[in-house]
């Protein structure tokens, strides 16, 4: 492990950083925290706690290129969030509010975005690419387990590898293992969960559950609930068929028209903004499947530092904060 590293979970475990009581993991009220460019403060993640969440998920990246064997993690070049100093920092604070704690390596492609696409021409090239990745991956996974973090999810959304190498993935998890003995997933992406093989050696089935609910660009509430009903016979199918519980590792909407559709498929630019959908889309979620005996729970996304200048009525993006889908999700989660 890096130098670095050491003396920052030193320092961390000096000042007592004790795992959160009263754990439920049928139960996971959860926000993923977004990587914040520079150091911030612990009051600026108070709001998490404060809108009734039990869990953050905190992002640390690595990069990689298309068709390139690289796995690239912890440079200077990196934002403080998105770097192991940061991420042990906002750590710390979510524990100090007393926040259970989700750690979600995830890996950005450049030029692409998302890794469900990634791919490598020949053997040689998946194998430098998994050592790296394995080495990224051990060294948070060391973290989790010093800093006694509840959930450790060790890779996302890798549509192609997560199936096209699927021994290296069996053979990651139980290197995971031996080093952290905390709860372990893995988050697939909504269109691929079915086709991953490893969930029988994990603790929770983690999907990306951007499921696309509607073609409509303004869906009433019955149509969204409607929706979430026929998704959840095909989740409790699948939860049985594993005995595993569901884990929605993220879910979300964008507060704009068509935003429970294929949001991949649209430009936010052309389209109008719509706090109500968000908050439907919102509520539809928590009306149907969060009771349910298979489901765990999830983390929305996502949640920015500097609460109070973020979201709003004029923005369309994913965030919650300050729109009429946050007084939702803090009803929801509050009153769990």
């Amino acid at each position: 492990m890096r130098f670095t590293t050491l003396i920052l979970i030193t320092y961390l475990l000096a000042g007592n950083l004790q795992k959160a009581e009263g754990q439920d993991f049928a139960e996971i009220r959860g926000v993923n925290f977004v990587a914040p460019r520079h150091s911030i403060q612990q009051q600026e993640m108070a709001p998490i706690s404060a809108v009734g969440a039990n869990y953050v998920g905190i992002v640390p990246y690595a990069f990689s290129y298309p068709d390139q064997p690289q796995v690239i993690f912890d440079t200077s070049r990196q934002w403080w969030g998105e770097r192991t100093e940061g991420a042990i920092a906002t750590m710390q604070y979510a524990r100090n509010l007393g926040l259970n704690i989700m750690l979600k390596p995830h890996v950005w492609i450049f030029r692409q975005g998302w890794p469900g696409d990634f791919q490598l021409r020949t053997e040689s090239q998946w194998k430098q690419w998994e050592d790296q990745y394995r080495e990224y991956i051990l060294s948070y996974a060391q973290i989790a387990q010093d800093l006694n973090v509840e959930i450790f999810c060790l890779g996302t959304e890798f549509r192609k590898a997560a199936v096209q190498r699927h021994q290296f993935w069996v053979r990651l998890i139980a290197d995971v293992k031996k080093i952290y003995k905390g709860k372990v997933t893995y988050a697939a992406n909504w269109d691929n969960y079915q086709n991953i093989k490893f969930w029988n050696y994990l603790d929770f089935i983690g999907i990306d559950a951007y499921f696309p609910l509607t073609e409509n660009a303004d869906p009433a509430i019955n149509e969204l609930k409607a929706a979430w009903i026929f998704r959840s016979k095909e989740l409790q199918k699948f939860s049985k068929r594993w005995s595993k519980p569901i884990l929605f590792t993220e879910y979300g909407y964008q507060s704009m028209d068509h935003g429970a559709s294929s949001h991949w498929d649209l430009d936010s630019k052309q389209l109008n903004i719509n706090l109500d959908l968000q908050k439907k889309a919102y509520r539809a979620l928590f009306e149907t499947i969060w009771s349910k005996s298979w489901f765990a729970g999830g983390f929305l996304w996502k949640w920015h530092s500097r609460h109070y200048q973020s979201g709003g009525s004029q923005n369309k993006s994913w965030t919650p904060q300050n729109k009429p889908a946050q007084e939702i999700i803090e009803n929801f989660y509050r009153n769990r």
